[in-house]
């Protein structure tokens, strides 16, 4: 927010940074020839708080949908794990028929 967008949300009133003294941070500075208030100064604070416990739910929130997302990809894993195990077997009981038609067929032809 620019210093004229900043003046016209707090009544008039701005902060600005004192180029002279740049370790205290920001000034008061009247726009409007009078100074700010404490009343003002207790609301924004009472804003920011309000604001950093919104951010503070949302943000816990996050964590917890992250938590579950770990929890099903691990229960992805397990479940993916288990086919894999249980799908070993198909390949040799395939190796092992085919084995035995072409003995079964060599034993036919060498029989007559």
């Amino acid at each position: 927010m620019g210093g004229a967008e900043a003046a016209n949300a707090h009544g008039g009133e701005s902060l600005e940074r004192d180029a002279d003294q740049p370790a205290r941070g920001l000034r008061p500075v009247s726009v409007s020839s009078r100074p700010l208030s404490i009343h003002w100064m207790y609301q924004e604070v009472r804003d920011l708080a309000q604001t950093v416990g919104r951010i503070e739910c949302k943000v816990d929130s996050f964590l917890d949908e992250a938590k579950d997302i770990r929890s099903d990809v691990q229960d992805h894993e397990l479940r993916i794990r288990t086919l894999e195990r249980a799908r070993w077997p198909m390949p040799t009981i395939g190796v092992l028929a085919g084995v035995a038609g072409a003995a079964t067929g060599a034993i036919a032809l060498f029989a007559r």
